[in-house]
């Protein structure tokens, strides 16, 4: 004890990642009912630093102050105050700390943007470096990056898929040996297209949504066509998987266009059925399929549970498409807004101060 640090400044920084094959129903800690594939994001980013120190007495609790976009807000910190209840039971990080939180998007909340992805995976990386200081452990390698990965899955599923970057696969599937429901690992041998893809996010509606993502997942427990859909999302999985190895950008936008149907089917053929796409949201899908139809340009839309689209496409078609954007689609956003982003090989960073 007596070699380790007592107090210190951590900065950590993780990006949100948009899920192709969507991960749609869960069970237990965090635990999907089917595997996802995604695309984790550059620009679109957590920033999280915290003031760390070691409290004398080891019998004491934990400390927790929290703020978020230089402000208190009770939910977000009453939600990190059940996180560190959790991991802390899981041996994760010690009690007798004292701890000051705080943390801002580099992107606007309600943008179809998952900021619970970004923000937890900055928050576990933070907890298991602190973790590895603390009691003398390494703070990097494969395993760092699995236990970051496992810490952030407890806070929001999505967010073990922020840790790594640019494709990675969460959830267990078969022929997929290192595959597993605890933490994400990253696809290895994907096709050099994929190695830039951009994903311009349009803004269509940015108001909260009536129902949350959580509560979305609760409702796939009573959902009448649960079983075949996790069969399909498995070989959904499969065949994108074999498709962005390959380079098959066809096989692609088909799967990610399908999944993202399916997942607002989903939640409007369910015992409680429910829309959270906006008209707007369908005439720029109508006009994305026409506009790939006319020019070849391979663009795929997808869509997170809400009514915003990512328009995803290989970078050498950025001019054509941010022309298309803003000539024809604009109209249907909310204020004109969209984001302009791209895919991440290293989406997580970390520094003291």
């Amino acid at each position: 004890m007596n070699n380790i640090k007592l107090s210190g400044v951590i900065k950590s920084s993780a990006s949100s990642n948009i899920a192709l094959v969507k991960y749609w129903g869960k069970k237990g800690l965090q635990i999907p009912e089917n595997p996802s594939v995604s695309l984790s994001l550059c620009q679109s980013q957590s920033i999280t630093e915290v003031a760390w120190e070691i409290k004398e007495d080891r019998t004491s609790a934990l400390e927790i102050e929290f703020y978020f976009e230089a402000q208190e807000n009770i939910e977000f910190k009453q939600r990190v105050i059940k996180y560190f209840e959790t991991i802390a039971s899981l041996h994760a990080i010690p009690h007798h700390l004292k701890l000051k939180i705080k943390s801002h998007n580099t992107f606007p909340h309600s943008s179809g943007i998952a900021s619970s992805a970004s923000f937890m995976a900055s928050l576990a990386l933070m907890v298991r470096h602190l973790d590895a200081l603390i009691n003398d452990l390494p703070t990097s390698g494969p395993e760092f990056s699995q236990a970051v990965s496992r810490l952030a899955r407890i806070g929001s599923g999505s967010a073990c898929r922020s840790v790594y970057g640019p494709i990675c696969l969460w959830g267990q599937l078969d022929g997929w040996r290192e595959s597993s429901d605890e933490y994400a690992v990253p696809v290895q041998n994907y096709h050099d297209i994929f190695s830039d893809y951009r994903d311009t996010i349009l803004i269509v509606d940015s108001t909260p949504k009536k129902i949350s993502s959580p509560q979305g997942h609760q409702l796939m427990h009573e959902h009448p066509f649960k079983e075949k859909r996790y069969i399909q999302a498995r070989e959904n999985c499969k065949k994108l998987l074999d498709a962005i190895i390959m380079g098959d950008l066809a096989t692609f936008v088909r799967i990610v266009e399908s999944e993202a149907l399916m997942l607002h089917g989903l939640m409007m053929t369910g015992t409680k059925p429910y829309i959270l796409v906006k008209p707007n949201t369908l005439a720029i899908i109508d006009k994305i399929v026409r506009f790939r139809e006319k020019t070849q340009i391979p663009v795929a839309f997808t869509l997170d549970a809400g009514p915003n689209l990512h328009l995803l496409y290989p970078n050498h078609f950025h001019e054509e498409v941010l022309a298309y954007i803003k000539r024809e689609l604009v109209q249907f956003l909310e204020n004109q807004n969209f984001i302009e982003d791209r895919v991440n090989a290293h989406p997580t960073t970390l520094e003291y101060i």
